[in-house]
């Protein structure tokens, strides 16, 4: 070796002659004690608790690592101990996910793809649910759910084509996890003036080769369901007054529906989201947006806090995250960019920190779809089915 030293066949280093041992006398090498060794439930434990891209690389480290990272049931544990937010920022280019305490510093941006034969100008992400990104694609009309990370993805038979006359036609979309089949599903609704005042719903399970169909009396007004505790919400009106209007409620797996009632307000341009794990709406009232949330299986809603109208440099659309530390963090999206907004403690006035204005957003066809930033979790989970 270059310091002078030999090895024994036993691999232990010896010192050099002119660096006699004291404790181990020449002649008398003993052999290096073996390296202590973790229970495998405390790897477990440890390794749930790693960044994803990590564990990626880990799995190199020996086959029982990458048994462990590849197993489905690891998957879904580190998706509960590792609850860390990212933002997916879509430039038209790439992928960037942004981890929500960064604040979109672009050192801390991470470079994602897009998957197989993504047609990017024709396509959008409209949700995510355990770290799976759901996007559609208005050209083929096929629905796919994937992974950024582990780039795992699944695809839906294409739409039938939905053809009309002079009558206006309002879709939705939707992505949700069915948690008594363990399987994702995707989610369309068709308002068709021509048929007959019914709202045509789609759905779809990823595994399969088909679509099923059913028809409700009610009209989505959300372009994009917010999935929660299991079930996935939009506003929606009555076919025959657009002004009467409430939640429906869509049990992934039950595949029902029921109604929920709104606060009482007077503004109808409200918009549903989730923030620390609860529903929530968004809505205007003398000259600030208010934030309102319910928590599971509550009756009442309550108003989290106000944004000052003066805060807002574009009307105010869907509440993505709250930050759970002291300041709170929260990012909404506004047309053409993403507002955020913090105060140091809940009686301090919400201030805007800073607008960001260069993601990609353009009216998609069909829908009169514009893009909006999609909060996420890193996960190993795969949207393909484990049967």
């Amino acid at each position: 070796m270059a310091s002078g030293g030999d090895t024994t066949d036993g691999g232990t280093l010896t010192p050099p002659p002119s660096l006699p041992s004291s404790s181990n006398p020449p002649g008398n090498s003993l052999p290096a004690p073996p390296l202590p060794t973790l229970a495998s439930e405390l790897v477990e434990e440890i390794l749930c608790r790693v960044p994803v891209k990590s564990l990626l690389r880990f799995r190199c480290v020996c086959k029982s690592w990458n048994s462990l990272i590849s197993d489905p049931k690891f998957a879904r544990k580190h998706r509960r101990e590792y609850n860390r937010y990212n933002f997916m920022i879509d430039t038209e280019n790439h992928l960037s996910s942004y981890p929500v305490g960064y604040a979109f510093d672009s050192y801390a941006a991470t470079r994602l793809e897009y998957p197989p034969n993504y047609t990017v100008h024709s396509s959008v992400i409209f949700s995510s649910c355990d770290g799976i990104l759901c996007s559609y694609c208005f050209g083929s009309r096929i629905v796919q759910a994937w992974n950024p990370w582990t780039r795992t993805f699944v695809k839906s038979p294409p739409l039938e084509n939905i053809k009309s006359g002079y009558s206006v036609i309002e879709t939705s979309l939707g992505f949700g996890y069915d948690r008594l089949t363990e399987s994702y599903k995707a989610v369309k609704m068709i308002f068709d003036a021509d048929h007959g005042l019914k709202t045509r719903v789609m759905i779809h399970t990823f595994g399969t080769s088909f679509w099923r169909r059913m028809e409700v009396d009610f009209c989505p007004v959300d372009k994009t369901g917010t999935f929660a505790y299991g079930t996935i919400y939009w506003i929606a009106s009555v076919v025959w007054d657009s002004k009467k209007r409430f939640i429906v409620c869509l049990d992934v797996g039950k595949e029902s529906f029921q109604e929920l009632r709104l606060p009482k307000l007077d503004d109808l341009n409200l918009t549903l989201g989730v923030l620390r794990d609860c529903l929530c709406v968004v809505s205007h009232e003398q000259l600030f947006w208010d934030i309102w949330v319910i928590k599971e299986h509550g009756k009442c809603w309550t108003k989290l806090f106000s944004i000052p109208e003066d805060c807002s440099c574009f009307p105010l659309n869907q509440p993505h995250y709250i930050s759970e530390d002291k300041e709170e963090l929260l990012p909404l999206s506004s047309f053409r960019g993403l507002v955020v907004y913090r105060r140091a403690t809940p009686t301090d006035k919400v201030t805007r920190i800073f607008y960001i204005e260069n993601i990609k957003a353009w009216i998609l066809p069909e829908m009169s779809y514009s893009y909006e930033p999609v909060v996420y979790t890193e996960s190993l989970i795969s949207p393909c089915p484990q049967y």
